[in-house]
C-alpha cells in the first residue's frame, strides 16, 4: 500500500513548501526526475530548473538555482541555492546573460560552473513565458 510523501523544499531564505504531496518532479544533473510514494532512498545534486510539487491536482512550481535532495522513508527534502519568482524574472536581460555566456570560449574547469549558469537563466525564461 503507497504512502503519502511528505516534502520540504527550502531555500536558505525560507521554506518554500512543507507538506504532503503526491509527488515532486526534481531537475538532476541527468534530466528531470519524479519521486513518488514508496521511491527507493537517494541523496541527488540538483541543478538549476524547475522544481514542481503536485498535490491533488495542483502544482506548484519553483525555479532553483540548484541544490541537493534526500529521499528517505516518503519524505523528500529538497535543500535548493535559491529561487526565483515568475513576476522577479526579466527574460530580456535573461536572454542578454545567456547571450554573454554562450560568446565565452569555456576553459574545461568552467565548463560545469557555466552550464549551470546557462541552466539557470533558460529555467527562469521559461517559467516566465508561462
Amino acid at each position: 500500500m503507497s504512502k503519502e510523501l511528505t516534502i520540504s523544499v527550502i531555500s536558505p531564505e525560507e521554506i518554500l513548501f512543507e507538506g504532503s504531496a503526491d509527488h515532486v518532479v526534481l531537475p538532476g544533473a541527468t534530466g528531470n526526475f519524479a519521486v513518488h510514494s514508496d521511491h527507493v532512498n537517494l541523496v541527488s545534486e540538483l541543478v538549476p530548473g524547475l522544481l514542481a510539487v503536485v498535490s491533488g491536482g495542483e502544482t506548484r512550481e519553483y525555479v532553483i538555482d540548484g541544490g541537493f535532495v534526500e529521499v528517505k522513508q516518503n519524505v523528500v527534502s529538497a535543500l535548493v541555492e535559491g529561487t526565483i519568482g515568475r513576476d522577479e524574472i526579466d527574460s530580456a536581460q535573461e536572454s542578454v546573460e545567456l547571450d554573454e555566456l554562450l560568446g565565452k570560449i569555456i576553459p574545461p574547469e568552467e565548463r560545469r560552473e557555466i552550464e549551470n549558469k546557462m541552466n539557470k537563466h533558460r529555467a527562469r525564461i521559461q517559467y516566465a513565458k508561462k
